[in-house]
């Protein structure tokens, strides 16, 4: 994919899942819970390092760093 400065850009991970809908149609609990659904469904994968760890409650940060690295990343405008 290229971003707005026109260099080739590899995604991977929830931003790969996750910028498709970034329409601006969805707000930030929208999205967790977006991406809540598509995990239950099976239509995406998170692989954790502690797998212990309760997804739901890790989520919204997991969001956040996806929106900052889309951000980082040149692929969001205003």
């Amino acid at each position: 994919m290229t971003n707005l400065r026109h260099e080739m850009i590899k995604l991977e991970g929830l931003s790969y899942h996750l910028l498709p809908y970034l329409d601006g149609r969805l707000s930030r609990p929208a999205l967790v819970e977006l991406l809540a659904r598509l995990i239950d469904q099976g239509a995406v994968e998170v692989h954790l390092e502690n797998p212990a760890a309760d997804i739901k409650t890790l989520l919204p940060e997991m969001v956040e760093s996806a929106l900052r690295t889309l951000a980082q990343a040149a692929l969001l405008m205003r």
